[in-house]
């Protein structure tokens, strides 16, 4: 019995010993780092003397430098969408427009969306936009493309519906019409004049402020809804 408690207090106060000692530095956790890799994405368009599109190259046919030194090449894909143009008659100034729809062929063509901003475009400014957007249809709308035109004013009776017809989207356009508000500045300058005529110290403010805002917030959904409409084009 003694033996047995001898032994027990022995046990007992080596615990007591080895829980008292300074215990050892552990080791540093080892460091983590971390590495990001830059993914850039490079659009090349190969086209001979002639101006027609190359076809057949790969990924070994390009060289990619930056800053003077090579780059390797990833992934690389081929995107090969034909433009068709139009015929014209030997008779007619024009193509002749179809008037049959048929899906016997499966579409192969682009798909446009043309966003006209009336809303950040000033009236006297009109003319010009209507010629950039006619001469942007006429010399690069192939007749297997389709396109679409909406105006950031919500003007749902003046927008055109995804169409191939380019004289209904030259009409399209003709109804743009520039409605940009005055500017802040001169709004805030003539409310300090008129103020100043009447003893007012009120601050100048923006008449248009508030709608300058939804004009603004308008646009900005307009295109988020487009942007995210093409995100499930496939």
């Amino acid at each position: 019995m003694k033996r047995i408690l001898f032994a027990g207090l022995l046990v007992a106060g080596a615990g007591v010993f080895v829980a008292g000692q300074t215990p050892s530095p552990q080791a540093p956790p080892t460091p983590t780092f971390r590495v990001d890799v830059e993914y850039v994405e490079v659009d090349a368009l190969v086209s001979d003397k002639n101006g027609q599109f190359v076809r057949g190259l790969t990924k070994d046919d390009f060289q990619v430098l930056e800053d003077g030194k090579p780059q390797s090449i990833t992934n690389f894909s081929l995107v090969d969408i034909p433009i068709e143009q139009p015929t014209r008659p030997l008779f007619a100034s024009a193509p002749i427009e179809r008037d049959v729809q048929s899906n016997e062929r499966p579409f192969d063509g682009r798909v446009y969306v043309m966003v006209l901003d009336d809303y950040h475009v000033d009236v006297t400014r009109t003319a010009r936009v209507r010629a950039s957007a006619r001469q942007f249809i006429e010399r690069n709308l192939g007749a297997n493309d389709l396109m679409a035109i909406i105006f950031t004013g919500g003007r749902s009776q003046d927008a055109q519906e995804f169409t191939n017809n380019k004289r209904l989207l030259l009409a399209a356009v003709d109804h743009f019409t520039g409605q940009k508000l005055r500017s802040a500045t001169l709004n805030r300058n003539d409310d300090y004049f008129r103020n100043q005529s009447v003893g007012s110290s009120d601050p100048a403010q923006d008449m248009d402020e508030q709608q300058r805002a939804y004009n603004a917030r308008s646009m900005l959904v307009t295109l988020q809804k487009v942007a995210e409409w093409f995100g499930s084009v496939r």
